[in-house]
């Protein structure tokens, strides 16, 4: 399954590299609901040409992180805590199918790559870039090898967003070994193919995130509309 966020092509990467670091700003409340985002402004914030920041937008726009209205404006949407709990129960519904095939599906021989991202995880001083880079490929790549083309199709619609929160919720982590633990706990699951035990897991891990999330947007709900 390609995934041009996680690797872009030369042609992408400058605009994948905005939408990124725009997307996790408004997830972490950077920029508020309400906010008017323009062009120029963020040119110039991200040290690049106009056309980038339209790609970056339309995008966004997709993703349902901001909207143009009537007049032209592109305005901050952002997420809600109703948000975060639908995108979780929809990344838990994904990932539990994803688990379940998986555990059926692939060789020991194919689960040797989540094995050296969840020992990267492990190796990691704190949480960052790196930490989100590993946990986004270590959830992708069960979506891989559930070897299950349409639940692939539904992640990439996801895919984005569920890194920029990622993004966020790992930063906040005073002690990321339980989340590189929760991972190892997956996989020794998925390696002994017990998709029950993986689940429990799984569902534990997306708790947490999405606890955390919660938490970050009810202390952030009284800046709503506070930027114009």
């Amino acid at each position: 399954m390609r995934h041009s966020l996680l690797s872009p092509s030369p042609r992408d990467a400058r605009w994948v590299e905005v939408a990124t670091e725009l997307r996790t700003g408004i997830l972490r409340g950077d920029w508020a609901p309400g906010t008017h985002l323009k062009e120029s402004e963020l040119a110039k914030r991200f040290q690049v040409s106009r056309g980038p920041v339209r790609e970056t937008i339309r995008v966004l726009v997709r993703e349902g992180l901001v909207e143009t209205r009537s007049n032209g404006r592109t305005i901050v949407r952002g997420m809600t805590p109703q948000d975060v709990s639908d995108l979780y129960r929809l990344r838990l519904a994904i990932e539990s199918l994803a688990v379940t095939q998986a555990t059926e599906r692939a060789s020991n021989q194919a689960l040797e790559p989540l094995k050296r991202l969840v020992d990267g995880m492990k190796e990691l001083a704190e949480p960052g870039r790196e930490a989100t880079r590993l946990d986004v490929g270590f959830h992708e790549a069960l979506v891989v090898l559930s070897r299950n083309r349409p639940l692939q199709e539904a992640w990439r619609g996801i895919a984005a967003t569920v890194m920029g929160l990622l993004d966020v919720t790992n930063r906040y982590y005073s002690d990321f070994s339980h989340i590189s633990g929760l991972h190892e706990e997956i996989l020794a699951a998925v390696q002994r193919r017990d998709a029950a035990a993986a689940t429990r897991a799984l569902k534990e891990h997306l708790a947490l995130g999405e606890a955390t999330m919660t938490g970050l947007y009810q202390r952030l709900a009284p800046r709503e509309g506070s930027q114009t």
